[in-house]
């Protein structure tokens, strides 16, 4: 081993430029795969930290068949489950709510989160308290945990036992928690994280909150699949004593989801929790081997040029009597060892790129954690395999030579070589970068789309109560920037939440978006009406009671109102359609058609044009839009001139100052925002970004490496063929005659392999750009200039 030692030593000594080179691009390299391999181990590593991580499911419902799925279930539901299914052991509620007014002392907190647990939600999950006895929240009234964060906000100091915290929701009473301890730091890979846990026991606040999010503790997991189905059964028995009136049926299918799915799989899954995404990770991965697929081929290169020319002294240790197997362990000893050195040095580049990545997106995870030295030694094993690897290779390269007789460094001979190696980071380069034109182009696609209706100038809010909502629509009347306003929902939405539209014709349903709006709905909104005529509600803000409705207080009460909705059919509403809902249902003469509703009958007066209403992934879906049709909302929107927003914010945050709501502005305010709907496709590009700004890099390092060494191996040639006249043009041709071939053979592998990735990625978009043949040729220039230039 010391004579392997010092063999490597003097080898890096004798040739300092390769090995500065070879080291600043293998630990480049080995710092971005290492950033990424620690980033995609802690995604997936998300809520296993817990020991019975694998008997854990969270329950969820489907109720309109679009594939978006819903975690909020009614209360009773855990304890129904738990009573009737004796395969779950034990269960716990779980209610999230993040809209709180916190008063501690003079100083008031919004938009603050508590969590609402039962006692079993620290018997099912692996969390633990730092501070006091976490029995006490749930055996005295109105006490609650807090983290060691929020204690030093709010108190500056986790001394906190017996201190006060004031509890407010928008219009509701004030209510006082005592402190009872401090819950114990969570670990950067749980998705789980309540700042503040109080008992689900709370009859004024939790019905009001809706629904909860519902944990079951399965130990044996054959029984995971055979549950869900019983779930239906189960609700809809217990639901027969809840009303004197006939029993509804449970609409919804249900399934379990493992908690070791929360983060990843949970894109389509209506809940406010973390989310991470699976398709990204995997992105990344695949991302981080190339890369440090790329340099490991870079490595190669630079001491392969270095290994033929220090062949002469091989052939000397080889008459000396060194075996075959002698080179082979010397080759891969150097390479694992170059290897355990570019990860010592990549650890400084890691600082870096974190910081870079930090810069770009939103990243939740530390440098290194204590939990992540587990991670950095099994990524040093891999370095290692891949020394051994790359050692091999050399090995394999270098003693088909050797035995050859010594004639001096002939370049022409092993040209093959180079030119594979070199290759295959030209396709990955130029892969990449036809991913990034297309990644760029598809979000420009998506920023600058037609939507079909105003989403600049226009925003939705919400009041808590109709009396606000009306003043404040008497307040904005009298401002010349405002050029409508409308009672009605928010037209865009995140996922295609649908109910069955009855054609009462045909009998024919179709799946559709109900909305509320009102008859200026349409011109707040600019949509144009193709066809018929607009419902004429009259002024709705003046009907006596309209707004007004009985308040649900209990479960029994949200049945009661579903039985009163299905016995209402006596009256006729009025609403539009959109082209789409028309094109499905097969109408003609689609105006006067009578509809139902949730038992509601209405008729169809007028059509408008389609609006892409749902994120890009999803297509066109049928719209009914209509008022007093599913329920009444405290929701307005409105529409304002160009270059009045602030204007328009300002006026409505002093109303909501006024009503102590200030706190709330970015909840009750909404705006469509492009940059944070589209946040995923943005972080991917800049990510591959950075990717393929590394892989440039390593390139650029690997080409010039490797010109040092053909120019070192073709002096004599050029010497001749400039005495013999040749200009530096010519010399220039000679020298980059093959880099033009193996830039142009990459481009002919890459073209077909990015086009098919690209072509895969976008078939997630229902709207999508085109695969321009101008992207494949100026990747493919783009690489043959870099090549050339740093060549030259």
């Amino acid at each position: 081993m010391i004579r392997f030692l010092t063999s490597f030593f003097r080898n890096k000594k004798n040739n300092p430029k390769m090995f500065l080179m070879s080291i600043i691009a293998l630990s480049i390299g080995v710092a971005s795969a290492l950033f990424i391999y620690m980033f995609v181990i802690k995604e997936f590593k998300t809520d296993r930290f817990h020991k019975r991580s694998s008997e854990i499911y969270r329950v969820l419902r489907n109720i309109d068949g679009s594939g978006a799925k819903y975690s909020e279930l009614d209360y009773p539901v855990g304890n129904w489950l738990n009573t009737n299914i004796s395969e779950i052991e034990n269960f716990t509620r779980y209610k999230e709510t993040s809209f709180f007014q916190i008063n501690v002392d003079d100083r008031s907190y919004f938009m603050q989160k508590i969590t609402f647990v039962d006692r079993s939600f620290f018997d099912i999950f692996d969390f633990d308290v730092s501070i006091g006895d976490v029995n006490e929240i749930f055996n005295t009234p109105n006490k609650v945990f807090i983290t060691a964060e929020l204690a030093h906000k709010y108190f500056n100091s986790i001394d906190v036992v017996g201190k006060k915290i004031e509890v407010q929701l928008p219009e509701y009473n004030k209510k006082v928690y005592t402190v009872s301890g401090i819950i114990a730091d969570y670990p950067e890979e749980s998705t789980l994280k309540p700042q503040i846990i109080a008992d689900v026991k709370e009859p004024e606040i939790f019905w009001e909150l809706g629904g909860c999010q519902i944990f079951l503790h399965i130990p044996d997991s054959k029984y995971a699949k055979t549950i869900a189905p019983k779930i239906s059964e189960v609700t809809a028995n217990e639901r027969k004593g809840l009303s004197d009136i006939d029993p509804i049926a449970d609409p919804n299918e249900y399934e379990l989801q493992k908690l070791t799915d929360l983060y990843l799989g949970s894109a389509n899954v209506n809940d406010e929790l973390p989310k991470g995404n699976k398709r990204l990770s995997t992105i990344l991965l695949l991302m981080g081997f190339v890369l440090l697929s790329i340099t490991f081929v870079n490595n190669i290169i630079s001491n392969l040029g270095v290994a033929l020319k220090d062949k002469k002294n091989f052939q000397i240790h080889k008459s000396l009597g060194c075996s075959n197997s002698w080179l082979k362990r010397k080759m891969i000893s150097e390479n694992i060892l170059l290897s355990i050195l570019a990860f010592s040095v990549s650890l400084f580049f890691y600082t870096i790129i974190h910081k870079i990545i930090v810069s770009v997106s939103i990243y939740q995870y530390s440098i290194i954690s204590k939990s992540d030295y587990i991670t950095l030694f099994s990524f040093l094993l891999v370095l290692i395999l891949f020394g051994v690897i790359s050692g091999l290779v050399l090995n394999l390269f270098v003693s088909s030579n050797i035995n050859q007789k010594f004639q001096g460094i002939k370049f022409g001979t092993h040209k093959n070589i180079f030119g594979n190696l070199i290759q295959f980071q030209l396709v990955v380069f130029i892969a990449t970068t036809i991913s990034l034109f297309f990644i760029i182009k598809q979000l420009n696609l998506m920023l600058n789309m037609e939507m079909g209706f105003d989403t600049k100038n226009t925003y939705s809010l919400y009041f808590e109560s109709s009396n606000d909502m009306k003043l404040f629509k008497q307040e904005l009347e009298k401002y010349p920037f405002m050029k409508s306003i409308s009672w009605g929902e928010q037209l865009y939405r995140k996922d295609f939440k649908s109910e069955e539209v009855l054609i009462n014709e045909s009998r024919n349903t179709i799946k559709s978006q109900i909305i509320i709006g009102d008859a200026d709905y349409l011109k707040t909104y600019n949509i144009k009406l193709l066809q018929g005529k607009n419902f004429e509600n009259g002024n709705i803000f003046e009907k006596e009671g309209f707004f007004n409705g009985p308040p649900i207080i209990t479960v029994k009460d949200v049945y009661e109102k579903e039985l009163w909705k299905k016995t209402n059919t006596n009256t006729l509403k009025e609403v539009l359609v959109n082209e789409e809902f028309v094109k499905k249902s097969g109408l003609k003469d689609p105006i006067g058609t009578i509809l139902e509703i949730e038992h509601r009958k209405c008729q169809i007066v007028g059509v408008f044009n389609d609006v892409k209403n749902l994120p890009v992934y999803q297509s066109i879906k049928p719209i009914v839009i209509g008022y007093d049709i599913n329920g009444k909302r405290n929701n307005l929107v409105v529409s304002i001139v160009k270059g009045a927003e602030k204007q328009f914010e300002s006026i409505a945050r002093e109303f909501y100052k006024e009503r102590n709501f200030d706190g709330y502005f970015q909840l009750f305010v909404s705006h469509y925002d492009f940059e944070k709907e589209y946040h995923n496709e943005k972080v991917l590009s800049k990510l591959i970004t950075v990717c393929t700004s590394i892989t440039l890099c390593i390139l650029v390092l690997g080409l010039f490496g490797l010109s040092l060494f053909i120019t070192e191996s073709k002096t004599k040639e050029i010497g001749i063929r400039k005495v013999n006249g040749a200009k530096t043009g010519e010399v220039m041709a000679m020298l980059n005659k093959d880099f033009i071939k193996w830039v142009t053979i990459a481009f002919i592998i890459a073209t077909p392999i990015s086009y098919h990735v690209m072509y895969k990625w976008l078939e997630n978009f229902a709207y999508k750009t085109e695969l321009s043949w101008w992207i494949f040729a100026l990747a493919g220039l783009l690489a043959l200039a870099i090549a050339l230039l740093t060549v030259s």
